[in-house]
Order: C-alpha cells, then sequence, then structure tokens
C-alpha cells in the first residue's frame, strides 16, 4: 500500500472521522503487515483493543453488587425527610432571631452611650477607712488560709530560688 494512502488513513482514524470498512482495512495493514516506524504507537493500540474485545469485563455478580448497593442507598436516603425539614427549621429560626437581634435598638446597646462615674462618699476620710477596713478583712482571711495550710512557713518561701518579688515581699 502506498504510504500516502497509510497516512491518510491514520490521520483520519485518530480524527475519529474514518468509515467502519476504512478503520477494518487500517487494522489489517497494521495487525498483520508492515507499517513504518512513526505509526509504532497505532499498532501498539490496535493490538491492545484486538486483545481487550475477547476479555470478559467485570461480570454479572459486579453489576448486580453495584445496583443493589445504589438502590439501598437511594432507599436509605428516602428514611429521614424529617430529619432535613427540621434541620432546615431549625436554621430559619436560627436566621431569624439573629437578624431580630440585631436589628431591634432595645436588644443591643447604644455604645455611644456616656458612662457617669459619681462618688459613693463625700467625705474622704470615711472614704479612706471603709477601703482600710475591707484590705485588713482580706488580709485577715489570708492569714487564717495559711495558718490553716499548716506545713507552709517562712523558711518554705525562702527555698524558691529565682523568684526575686517573693524575696521582697518579706
Amino acid at each position: 500500500m502506498e504510504s500516502k494512502r497509510l497516512d491518510e488513513l491514520v490521520a483520519r482514524f485518530w480524527e475519529g472521522a474514518c468509515s467502519e470498512a476504512e478503520e477494518r482495512e487500517l487494522k489489517e495493514i497494521v495487525l498483520y503487515g508492515e507499517l513504518p516506524a512513526k505509526h509504532a504507537e497505532l499498532k501498539s493500540y490496535m493490538s491492545y483493543m484486538d486483545r481487550s474485545k475477547d476479555e470478559e469485563g467485570l461480570g454479572d455478580v459486579f453489576d448486580r453488587q453495584v445496583l443493589a448497593a445504589i438502590e439501598k442507598r437511594e432507599n436509605a436516603s428516602d428514611s429521614f425527610p424529617w430529619m432535613k425539614m427540621a434541620a432546615g427549621m431549625a436554621l430559619l429560626v436560627g436566621l431569624f432571631f439573629t437578624w431580630r437581634s440585631y436589628s431591634d435598638p432595645q436588644i443591643v446597646p447604644d455604645v455611644q452611650e456616656e458612662i457617669v462615674i459619681t462618688d459613693t462618699y463625700e467625705d474622704p476620710e470615711v472614704a479612706y477607712r471603709e477601703v482600710k477596713k475591707a484590705l485588713m478583712l482580706v488580709g485577715n482571711k489570708m492569714n487564717q488560709g495559711i495558718s490553716y495550710a499548716g506545713g507552709v512557713n517562712d523558711d518554705d518561701l525562702d527555698s524558691s530560688e529565682g523568684d526575686e518579688d517573693s524575696k521582697d515581699l518579706k
């Protein structure tokens, strides 16, 4: 066969434009005739296709198993329609209350309100005595906690290395 005709058939084959008769002719040339080296890829493709047509597919057992799994999955998805509806309703209710809380001025506090600080004592001496009394109460309660701990004494506190703040407190 002329090499021009062969090149034309190969080009039409790869484009998918050749007829069945041309494809059979090309297949006979490739599998049983001499083929130039530049068309070696076509020879390996044709021989693979020739071998694979004789092989059996995955079989009927596989097809039945796949179809059964698909049917089972379709049936399982139909068993929870109420769950989908409930989830959708919960989402809508949540969005409604979120929207309402941001749109209602009574719920969201006005950030620009001015904070007014007023004194609770008119006399600074009375305020000083009250603060002193509160700090003495806190100190007494802490001392009760230390005496309750029992085994902790000042020598144990001195053994902590690297903690200069605790040494300054003594």
